[in-house]
């Protein structure tokens, strides 16, 4: 995700984070995914999860433009694909990953880092909705964790399950998920909301670059729910062992946010989805009109393209009549 900024820091100062060092692989994992800058890379970029079949959950820096503001993106929006949960995108088949149709974020957020003035803006509502153009795992739905969950975890002394797709080592990454577990730690930050934020502490395991985005699960009375993505961590900067901490943005204050564009990106959806089917409903009627009047050619032959015409006719009294309009030249016969 973003560049390895600094060796570790106080939990007040956590760097944007990235991977899982000292942790276990976990291909095939139906927690974690990958993002992808276009359908063809065998590189993973950030890490992410599933919230339902069509909705992803990450860190906004991972997808609004470095040292940018939302809603500007780091890449086209045609470009960006995700992964199946748990793949190795080294080597999965292209064709099951899933393109992203719209992007969601704080109107707001802006993807500024220099803690050396104190502007660590990038870390304020640092969190994204990614909508799919199709169901990514058919039916799939989680839990989110609550403030109660949260709030209970805490007391009890519970540990945090992460995955990401990251670094293993300073210099070593597989493109395929791992997966540790960190206690949660008390951390506070005058510069953030504590109400929209979480900390881990590491050690001996860590957080590394790659890692940005990947999900935080709590087991709630068995039930594995998501709570958070990560933001910033402090491992694999230094030698181990590691003893920094990790900062992530919890999911439950905003899901108004997703819930109400998601509604919004539906209706746009199926507004578009009806203005596609009355286009192709009134070509095939032009088609079966020009073919009920005999002016229907069939494909095949020599046609010019890059021209507009319609076929027109003369009538009895030598007035010219459109016959049946255009609707696209095809291609000329390789021979013409």
């Amino acid at each position: 995700c973003l560049a390895i900024l600094a060796m570790a820091l106080l939990a007040s100062q956590t760097p944007p984070a990235y991977s899982v060092y000292g942790g276990t692989e976990v291909k095939g994992s139906p927690y974690v995914l990958t993002l992808l800058t276009n359908k063809t890379a065998r590189t993973s970029f950030c890490s992410m999860a599933l919230i339902s079949e069509r909705i992803v959950v990450t860190a906004a820096h991972c997808v609004i433009k470095d040292q940018g503001a939302a809603p500007e993106l780091r890449w086209n929006l045609s470009d960006i694909y995700v992964s199946q949960p748990g793949a190795d995108v080294t080597k999965d088949d292209i064709e099951t990953r899933v393109h992203v149709s719209q992007i969601v974020t704080m109107p707001d957020f802006i993807n500024t880092w220099k803690p050396e003035i104190n502007d660590r803006r990038t870390q304020i509502n640092d969190i994204a909705f990614l909508f799919l153009d199709k169901p990514l795992v058919n039916g799939y739905t989680i839990n989110v964790a609550s403030e109660d969950d949260i709030n209970r975890a805490y007391a009890a002394g519970d540990s945090v399950t992460h995955f990401g797709y990251g670094l293993q080592t300073s210099s070593t990454q597989s493109h395929s998920p791992w997966t540790t577990r960190l206690p949660l730690f008390r951390g506070y930050d005058s510069y953030l909301d504590p109400a929209k934020v979480i900390y881990t502490r590491e050690g001996p395991s860590a957080l590394c670059p790659g890692d940005s985005g990947g999900p935080w699960y709590l087991n709630i009375n068995g039930e594995m729910k998501i709570a958070a993505v990560t933001v910033a961590a402090s491992g694999c900067r230094a030698n181990p062992p590691y003893s920094g901490t990790t900062l992530g943005t919890r999911i439950y204050p905003y899901l108004s946010l997703m819930e109400e564009s998601w509604k919004t990106f539906l209706e746009n959806e199926r507004k578009l989805k009806e203005e596609e089917s009355a286009r192709i409903a009134t070509e095939n009627k032009v088609k079966a009109d020009a073919i009920s009047n005999g002016t229907y050619l069939q494909a095949g032959g020599c046609h010019s393209i890059g021209i507009s015409a319609e076929l027109q006719y003369k009538d009895s009294s030598g007035i010219w009549k459109v016959a049946a309009p255009t609707i696209g030249w095809q291609p000329s016969d390789p021979a013409c």
